[in-house]
């Protein structure tokens, strides 16, 4: 009898804490709903376009004009939690890893797969010719992330969330850039800045347990080059991983392969080494009693700036709409690209599901 007595003692204690736990997950869902409307997440998208007209292409006007108001949002919202830390992080482009990067391209998707002679051959060779003299051009030209954090206030490993700000054009037939063309970048990238702006404005108003980064990254567009630099001194022995928030704004029934909304994807490594921290974030989702509408694949899709945390062994995962069978060809890298062109169910969906696990994981409602 006494043994049964503290069988039922315990299974009440426990379904005292599971439901506290699920209280507050409930919560969460509620002030994320209270706090950030839809319309504030495309309202944020067509403010990036309009603060950087015409184009954000690295060193331009409308691209200069971004990173000081961006700058000032954030130094804004540093004043306002003293538990926050904002750092402007100068850069230059490194010109031999960007030759690298498109070299390296070429050489493994074009070079022994098509005869020298060959259109396609001479295509992506000067292709690759005129991006390696870009980078060479833009070299004395000054870059900026920005890395925003919210200290938590236990030890355990930092969260960060990443987007690039940056947009590029390139023209359909010869691939050149034309750094004076609208280019507004709704879908790549505003729309990661969007949900990553958001999420930290929200997060600057709650006490965390656990530290949150948030960084938005240049020169995306000229060889994942911001990226490249924020991770040299980057201190990898306390990360938990790395979300990239890239190109979610798009979302089709009729150019879908699959006829369906809401058929995202989420990719990591083939290899499984980002395994154990995408389990983690399945398992805070699982919480949400939400249905996620990013699907795992692992593919080592690697056209964004999580390649470079890859490449400096962190464990990354990047967020982003489905390449395979919703891809957003006709507006990618175009003045087409422009805020009306969005789905916004389906941006702030987006926004919702990354939101609420981070704040599950920063507020520790994970075990």
């Amino acid at each position: 009898m006494k043994k049964i007595t503290i069988l039922c003692i315990l299974l009440f204690s426990f379904s005292l804490y599971a439901a506290k736990k699920m209280d507050r997950v409930a919560k969460i869902k509620r002030y994320i709903s209270k706090e950030v409307k839809e319309a504030y997440i495309i309202k944020e998208v067509r403010s990036i376009i309009n603060k950087s007209k015409p184009n954000r292409f690295y060193g331009t006007s409308g691209h200069k004009n971004y990173q000081n108001y961006l700058e000032n949002e954030l130094k804004i919202l540093a004043k306002k939690n003293e538990k926050s830390n904002l750092k402007v992080l100068n850069f230059k482009l490194d010109e031999k890893i960007g030759h690298k990067y498109y070299q390296d391209d070429f050489d493994s998707q074009i070079k022994g797969k098509f005869k020298i002679d060959s259109s396609e051959y001479k295509k992506w060779s000067g292709f690759t010719k005129y991006m390696k003299l870009l980078v060479s051009k833009k070299i004395h030209t000054m870059g900026k992330n920005f890395e925003y954090t919210i200290k938590g206030s236990s030890n355990d490993k930092e969260l960060i969330l990443i987007s690039h700000y940056d947009t590029v054009s390139h023209n359909k037939v010869n691939f050149t850039v034309d750094e004076k063309s609208k280019m507004p970048g709704a879908d790549y990238n505003a729309s990661g800045v969007s949900i990553n702006l958001n999420i930290l404005r929200l997060l600057n108003k709650v006490p965390l347990k656990r530290t949150i980064r948030f960084v938005f990254l240049d020169a995306a567009s000229l060889a994942l080059l911001g990226a490249y630099d924020y991770i040299k001194n980057l201190d990898k022995s306390n990360i938990f991983g790395v979300i990239n928030l890239e190109m979610l704004g798009h979302d089709s029934v009729y150019f879908d392969k699959k006829k369906k909304n809401q058929n995202f994807k989420v990719y990591m490594r083939s290899k499984g080494e980002d395994d154990s921290f995408y389990n983690t974030l399945t398992k805070l989702n699982s919480r949400l009693k939400y249905k996620t509408l990013f699907k795992p694949v692992k593919n080592s899709f690697d056209s964004s700036d999580h390649k470079r945390f890859w490449d400096a062994g962190i464990p990354s995962v990047v967020y982003t709409q489905d390449w395979e069978n919703d891809f957003n060809a006709k507006r990618y890298q175009s003045a087409n690209d422009f805020a009306e062109s969005l789905n916004q169910k389906t941006l702030y969906a987006a926004f919702y599901h990354i939101c609420a696990i981070s704040m599950i994981y920063t507020l520790d409602i994970t075990k």
